[in-house]
């Protein structure tokens, strides 16, 4: 585990010192845009891009073309517009029949691979 911070350039240089010092690493896994974009500049500019499994939360518009291109294996689609409008909905239900669902309701999370990122990638970064 890396504690990279915030900051896009200072991600990308503890990502690259990590795999300098550690070439034996076969395996990422980022939380989101903040540290999978930096992340994959540092895989590239190592040459190591797409010869590391990387999967990764969320969905933006850098890790959708990652996943495109073959460096990100996946990445979780959490679905945060649902997680937002469904509880909405909920609520909405019981205050007015006094019902709620029997059973979990999920919204996710599921994994965005390749062979389906076309079916979401237009909603990335925005609803998904």
């Amino acid at each position: 585990m890396i504690d990279s911070g915030q900051d896009p350039a200072e991600i990308k240089n503890r990502v690259q010192a990590y795999l300098s010092a550690n070439p034996e690493t076969d395996a990422v896994l980022t939380l989101g845009p903040t540290s999978a974009d930096p992340t994959l500049l540092a895989l590239d500019e190592t040459g190591m891009a797409g010869d590391i499994y990387f999967g990764t939360f969320d969905l933006g518009a850098e890790i959708v073309q990652g996943i495109k291109d073959g460096v990100i294996e996946w990445g979780i689609d959490q679905q945060p517009f649902l997680q937002a409008y469904l509880p909405v909905v909920v609520m909405t239900n019981y205050h007015r029949y006094g019902v709620l669902p029997g059973n979990n309701i999920n919204s996710g999370p599921g994994f965005v691979t390749a062979e389906a990122l076309e079916m979401v990638e237009k909603f990335a970064g925005e609803y998904r």
